[in-house]
C-alpha cells in the first residue's frame, strides 16, 4: 500500500524551511509537483513517485530527473550567451543550470526537447545503434508529388548530406508527418530543399516513446514512472537498477 507524504511536511524535511515558510512558498506559487504548479495547502505527494520542485529547482534527486521541454522558435538550444539570440537559459527552469540534453533543433524548429541528468541515458539516445525515432509535423510551401515521397522515404544522397531511408505521409493541406531514425544538422529542412520544397514550420512532435502531448511552447513536464521506463528500455538500459 502506498503511503503519502503532506507536501510541507516533506519541503520541511528536505530542506532548511519550515512548515510554515513552506506553506507560504506554496501559496505564493513557487511550489510545483511534476511540472504542475499548486498553491492548495494540504496536498499529499507519493516520495517514491513524485518530485517536487522549488523556484524550478528540484528538493531531490533519488531518481533520475528526466522532463521533456517545448522550444520555442527563434530560440538556440544551446545555453550561455546566444549573441543577440535567446537560449534556453531565457527560461527559470535553466537559469544557472545546464542539463544534458538530447535531439537539439535549429534556431527556427519547435518542439519536443528530453532532458536529464543521466548523462548514459542521453549518450544513448544520441547514438544510431538504438534507432531512437524522431516524428515531425513539417509545414511547407510546396507539396511534393508522389514520385518526390516515394524517393524522399527511399534515403537521399543531396549535395548537402547523405540520409537514410524514413516515413513521410501527408497530413493534410500544406503538411506532412515525417519519421527518421538520425539527426543530421537541418535535415528535414535540407530534404525538402532538395525537391525545391521549402520548410515554413517544423515541429517534433515525439522522441522514441515520448510525446509533446499538450504541452505549450516554453512549458516542461516531468516524465511520469512508466515513460521513464519505457524510454531507458528503448536505449537498452534498466531503470530499477539506478
Amino acid at each position: 500500500m502506498k503511503e503519502f507524504t503532506r507536501l510541507n511536511k516533506f519541503i520541511a524535511s528536505m530542506t532548511g524551511y519550515s512548515r510554515r515558510e513552506a506553506d507560504k512558498l506554496i501559496e505564493e506559487g513557487k511550489v510545483s509537483i511534476n511540472g504542475k504548479r499548486v498553491r492548495e495547502q494540504g496536498i499529499k505527494i507519493d516520495e517514491t513517485e513524485d518530485v517536487v520542485f522549488i523556484n524550478n529547482e528540484p528538493v531531490y534527486e533519488s531518481k533520475p530527473d528526466v522532463f521533456k521541454f517545448y522550444k520555442p522558435r527563434r530560440v538556440l538550444t544551446a545555453y550561455g550567451e546566444g549573441r543577440g539570440k535567446d537560449t534556453l537559459e531565457k527560461f527559470p527552469l535553466f537559469a544557472g543550470r545546464k542539463f544534458p540534453y538530447s535531439g537539439r533543433l535549429d534556431y527556427e524548429s519547435e518542439g519536443l526537447l528530453i532532458f536529464s541528468n543521466d548523462g548514459e541515458l542521453i549518450q544513448r539516445m544520441q547514438k544510431p545503434e538504438y534507432k531512437m525515432e524522431k516524428e515531425y509535423l513539417v509545414t511547407v510551401d510546396r507539396l511534393l508529388s508522389s514520385m518526390e515521397m516515394e524517393e524522399f522515404s527511399s534515403g537521399l544522397d543531396t549535395p548537402k548530406g547523405k540520409y537514410q531511408p524514413c516515413s513521410i505521409k501527408f497530413a493534410g493541406k500544406q503538411n506532412y508527418k515525417v519519421i527518421i531514425k538520425e539527426g543530421k544538422k537541418r535535415q528535414i529542412r535540407n530534404m525538402f530543399g532538395y525537391f525545391g520544397s521549402k520548410v515554413k514550420r517544423l515541429e517534433r512532435v515525439r522522441i522514441g516513446p515520448i510525446t509533446i502531448e499538450n504541452l505549450k511552447p516554453g512549458e516542461y513536464k516531468i516524465l511520469s514512472r512508466d515513460e521513464i521506463i519505457k524510454l531507458y528500455k528503448a536505449t537498452g538500459l534498466n531503470y530499477k537498477a539506478l
